[in-house]
């Protein structure tokens, strides 16, 4: 997956699908099922969240016990 303007060959970009995961409004959701370049780039953005929210719990965790 390769998005150097941010944008993929369908014409969807990371930002739409971060809306997406946000909301759950897409101008064309059905578009998702059809499309590998937003598939990858939802994966994506789902491992990035979760990769996230480990890092805060880490530090809250870490917060909690006084250091």
């Amino acid at each position: 997956m390769s998005t150097p303007n941010g944008t993929f060959d369908c014409g969807h970009d990371l930002a739409e699908l971060s809306n997406y995961l946000d909301t759950g409004e897409l101008q064309d959701p059905a578009h998702l099922d059809s499309c590998p370049e937003c598939q990858a780039g939802l994966a994506s953005l789902r491992r990035l969240s979760s990769l996230g929210q480990e890092l805060l719990d880490a530090d809250v965790a870490d917060a909690g016990k006084g250091k």
